[in-house]
Formats: C-alpha cells, structure tokens, sequence
C-alpha cells in the first residue's frame, strides 16, 4: 500500500491509514462515491477540488494511446468538455478510425461510426462544461448531452482495434479540438 498523505487524494483519506476511505459505487459507473459528484447520476464529475483536465489549444495538441480499443461490438464513450471561447472549427474529443466523437463547426455534438454520422441539434456554449456521450450497440447510435438523450440514428459493424487519439482526428492531423476534457471514460458495453 503506498501511503497518500502528500499526494492529490490526501483529502480523502480521512483515517489516516494510506487509503482512499470507502468502497461504495451507489449509481455503479465506476466512481467511487467518495469522489462522486452526484450518486444518483452516472458520470457526474469526480469532487477532487483541483483541476485536472486537459487543455487543447486546437492548432497541434493531442493525445494518443497504445490500443486503447479492441476490436469492439457495443461500446459507450463520454468525456467532460468545456468549449474555449473562441471554438469555432469542427474539433474531435476523442476517437479511432471506426468511431469519433466530436463537436463540429457549429458546436453541435457529433459522434461517426464506421462512416454513420449521427449530430445532436443542441448547440453548445462556450466556457462551459457538459457532460457527452455516446453508445453504439453494433445498429443504433445514441448520444447525450447533460445525460439526456440528444439524438439517435444509425450505423453498421465492429469498431476495429486501434490506437485511441485525445483531441484530433485519429485519421490525419486535422479538427484539432480547442479546449477542455476531462474525465474520458471507454465501456465496452451500450447499455450506460
């Protein structure tokens, strides 16, 4: 066990034994409730009281992971993002050749899959925070905005293996996201 007493979680070690206090997970999406925002809401931001997402500027940052994805047949995504003021180019949150969530020109959420674009009419405001997501079970696509379904459509086949890609397109150095994400999570099921 390593101690935490000088790391970020300290606050949440109340005993003083090394350990994050508490196991519960009420609402069951992976949070334990300790740091949980709001049991009663899946994906409520984590209460750290610090802040740790991570800023794009929308002309060459990006992140890229080692096959985050495997080959997949329902998968759920969802990030936090906050739009910088000056968003105004189609901007992708995160992605894989096969599936791509994104917030276009218009700064409508937008989620491709496997070619299928599938846009919420919902336009969002800049510097401020929502919660998005999208669910695919191998024939329908569903988005959320604020956990509340946006719109849904359409679309065909697996999500192929891959390398995941943080604030661009994950097929060419283009739609360079410009501003905040946090908390990115990745299920491989569509039932969130």
């Amino acid at each position: 066990t390593t101690d935490i007493a000088a790391s970020l979680y300290a606050s949440l070690d109340t005993n003083g034994d090394g350990k994050i206090d508490g196991t519960a997970d009420i609402d069951k999406d992976g949070i334990l409730d300790a740091f949980d925002t709001n049991t009663a809401a899946i994906g409520s931001p984590r209460d750290l009281n610090r802040k740790l997402f991570l800023d794009f500027d929308g002309r060459n940052d990006y992140g890229q992971d080692a096959t985050a994805l495997g080959a997949l047949a329902n998968v759920t995504v969802m990030a936090w993002v906050d739009l910088n003021s000056a968003f105004s180019a189609t901007g992708v949150i995160a992605g894989v050749p096969g599936l791509q969530l994104r917030i276009n020109s218009s700064r409508n959420f937008e989620a491709i899959v496997n070619g299928a674009t599938i846009s919420a009419s919902t336009v969002l405001t800049t510097s401020q925070w929502y919660h998005v997501g999208a669910t695919y079970d191998g024939s329908t696509v569903k988005l959320y905005i604020n956990g509340v379904l946006a719109n849904s459509g359409s679309a065909s086949g697996a999500i192929a293996s891959s390398n995941l890609i943080l604030g661009r397109n994950p097929n060419s150095a283009i739609h360079y996201f410009k501003g905040k994400i946090d908390e990115l999570r990745i299920f491989n099921s569509a039932d969130r």
